[in-house]
């Protein structure tokens, strides 16, 4: 079966994509969509990603036609209060624990915003604003309902080279149709008690770990777990996972005020974020998910 699928694909990409393989372009961008997830050989899932990019700047020309990308499986959607912005990211791995990072943001009567991810080092991005054309790359899945002047607050997540997995707590604000990523408006407070403003804040973890990241509307707090580094005592392996504390970030005087974690304050119930996707079996990442033997 796999190698019927593999020649299969090899013959579409001999033909122009509105040959007979596929009657619209319509129908070979949901091609290119499934098959750059689902493919076993890394190389054909790379070629796939090629056409639906080639075809994502063709066909999603407005608004409107968010809804090609959001039907799609695999496809994670976050929109903001009242629908003033949306936003549709997807990963691809295009070899193992190497994903690549796509997004398009879409505003009511303004031309789609295409996000273009440039590799770089995930833990460093803590003092810099990007844009579409040189952003970080992540699966955005909320929109926090409040503004800081015009910038949205997001968050999103993405796996590292290493396979370790990211947290981002990021600002996005549009100005003259020009998307800028991340702000300072993270305000800390170092060991000496000087501030110190990020334009992000960033939380790593271990692959086998998990983080929730939850927001308050009524105090208006971001919680998130604290991450502490731990050595496992059979294997020896350093693992950084929640140890059962929590930090947050404050809304304060229009910015985030960085609360550190208080130790020995562990939560009864932990925070839990709303479910991504639709409580239909699948993860974030369209996947069925496994289900254990009793």
């Amino acid at each position: 079966m796999k190698i019927w699928i593999s020649c299969l694909v090899v013959l579409f990409y001999t033909y122009p994509c509105d040959s007979q393989a596929l009657r619209t372009k319509q129908d070979s961008f949901r091609f290119f969509a499934d098959a750059m997830f689902f493919l076993n050989q890394a190389e054909f899932r790379i070629e796939a990603e090629h056409g639906f990019n080639r075809l994502l700047k063709e066909l999603v020309i407005n608004n409107e036609d968010s809804s090609k990308l959001s039907f799609l499986p695999n496809f994670v959607k976050c929109e903001s209060v009242g629908k003033t912005m949306c936003i549709i990211s997807w990963q691809v791995e295009r070899k193992s624990k190497e994903f690549h990072y796509g997004a398009v943001l879409f505003r009511p009567e303004s031309k789609p915003i295409f996000l273009k991810d440039v590799d770089r080092t995930i833990s460093r991005i803590n003092y810099e604003a990007f844009n579409s054309k040189n952003w970080y790359g992540a699966l955005y899945y909320h929109v926090i309902p409040l503004k800081i002047n015009n910038a949205y607050t997001i968050l999103g997540y993405r796996f590292g080279k290493d396979g370790s997995k990211y947290r981002i707590i990021d600002m996005l604000e549009i100005k003259n149709d020009e998307l800028i990523i991340g702000a300072p408006k993270f305000k800390h407070l170092n060991e000496k008690g000087d501030e110190d403003w990020y334009y992000r804040h960033v939380i790593n973890y271990s692959p086998s770990a998990n983080v929730v990241v939850k927001y308050d509307e009524t105090s208006q707090i971001i919680f998130f777990d604290h991450v502490e580094t731990f050595t496992d005592v059979k294997s020896g392996e350093v693992v950084r996972a929640p140890d059962g504390t929590f930090e947050a970030l404050e809304f304060k005087n229009e910015y985030w005020n960085y609360i550190p974690y208080q130790k020995g304050e562990i939560l009864q119930t932990p925070p839990r974020e709303k479910p991504i996707l639709n409580s239909d079996g699948k993860d974030i990442f369209g996947k069925k998910k496994e289900t254990k033997q009793k």
